[in-house]
């Protein structure tokens, strides 16, 4: 299975977050397949980039203290991932 994502939505140009608000992102950079099992980011990689799913799912997870992983969400297609934490993914993406 594949995921289709819309890719590169430029959080330092095209999206812009005050207190609380958000101005739509309306800039498509590009769309790509990604393959069941890979990697789209992991927690505290420095977010530039924000996905939408197209088609396909994506969770979102953390690795507890204790090494065993902790499943946050889910990605569906017309989902938006990738909103950063103080410039940083705060979770890890992987393709179903």
């Amino acid at each position: 299975m594949y995921v289709t994502l819309s890719e590169s939505f430029d959080l330092e140009t095209d999206a812009v977050v005050e207190a609380g608000r958000a101005r739509p992102v309306t800039k498509l950079r590009s769309m790509r397949k990604v393959r069941a099992g890979q990697t789209l980011f992991r927690e505290a990689d420095d977010a530039g980039l924000l996905f939408e799913v197209i088609t396909g799912v994506l969770r979102l997870s953390r690795v507890t203290s204790g090494g065993r992983r902790q499943v946050i969400s889910f990605g569906f297609p017309g989902d938006v991932l990738g909103f950063p934490v103080d410039g940083r993914y705060r979770a890890d993406c992987d393709v179903l």
